[in-house]
C-alpha cells in the first residue's frame, strides 16, 4: 500500500485514492501529533477500499502518476496537432506537462512516456540506485542503466560491473523497485541464485519474498 502525504496551508484535511495511491493532504495549521492523527484515521477510512491487485494507471489530464514506485506527478495532459510528443518536468510542483499528439493511441502513448520519463530522470534514478548501493552492499559500480527488457526485471554483469533495470518497473511500487534493485546489487558479491545469495538478499531486503509475489501483478 502506497501513501503520498502532502501538507497544505488549509482548515481540514482531506484525501483521495489515485490510481491505486493514497494522498493525503494535511494542513500545516494542526500540531505534529493532531497531524498523525488524522493520518492514521484518513489511511484506516480508505485502507478498504483499496484492491489487491495494483489499479491500471489511465495516464490522462489530471491524474496522479507513480514514477518507479519513489517518484509521484500530477499530470498536465493536452492534446495537439503535432507529431511530437513533448514532455516538460516540474519537480517544485510536481507536475508533468504533456503535449500529446492525437494520433498516439494510449498503450504506444504510455510506452513513449515511460521512456522519455525515464531518460529524463536517469541521473536521479541513478544517483537513487547507488545510494542504495552505499546503503546494502557498498559495491563498486561502473554503470547502471535502463533499458526495455521484456523478460526480465534486471540483470547484473558481475565481471564488468554493470546494471540494467528494466523500464517495466515504472509501474511497480516502490517496494518492489528497491527489491529488485537490491537483488542485482546482491549479485555483485554472489553471482549465483545459491543459498549465500539469498541469504545476502534477505539480509539487506528481509521482506523481499512479499516483493517477490507483488512483482507478479505487474508481469
Amino acid at each position: 500500500m502506497q501513501v503520498i502525504i502532502e501538507y497544505k496551508d488549509k482548515k481540514h484535511s482531506s484525501a483521495t485514492i489515485k490510481n491505486g495511491v493514497i494522498v493525503l493532504r494535511i494542513s500545516k495549521n494542526l500540531n505534529p501529533q493532531d497531524q498523525q492523527k488524522h493520518i492514521d484515521q484518513l489511511v484506516a477510512r480508505l485502507k478498504p477500499k483499496l484492491n489487491n491487485k495494483p489499479s491500471q494507471q489511465n495516464w490522462q489530464n489530471g491524474e496522479y502518476l507513480s514514477v518507479y514506485g519513489y517518484k509521484h506527478f500530477w499530470l498536465d495532459i493536452q492534446e495537439t496537432d503535432n507529431n511530437r510528443l513533448l514532455i516538460e518536468i516540474d519537480q517544485t510542483l510536481p507536475f508533468i506537462k504533456i503535449q500529446k499528439p492525437k494520433i498516439l493511441d494510449q498503450e504506444e502513448f504510455q510506452q513513449k512516456l515511460i521512456h522519455k520519463i525515464t531518460k529524463l530522470l536517469e541521473p536521479e534514478l541513478i544517483a537513487y540506485v547507488k545510494k542504495l548501493n552505499e546503503q546494502t552492499v557498498a559495491r563498486e559500480i561502473k554503470k547502471i542503466s535502463f533499458k526495455k527488457l521484456e523478460s526480465r526485471w534486471g540483470y547484473c554483469n558481475y565481471q564488468t560491473k554493470t546494471i540494467v533495470l528494466s523500464t517495466k518497473l515504472f509501474k511497480t511500487t516502490k517496494a518492489c523497485f528497491d527489491y529488485v534493485v537490491i537483488h542485482e546489487l546482491c549479485h555483485l558479491i554472489e553471482p549465483n541464485h545459491k543459498p549465500a545469495f539469498w541469504n545476502l538478499v534477505n539480509k539487506h531486503f528481509p521482506n523481499y519474498k512479499q516483493a517477490q509475489k507483488e512483482l507478479l501483478n505487474y508481469q
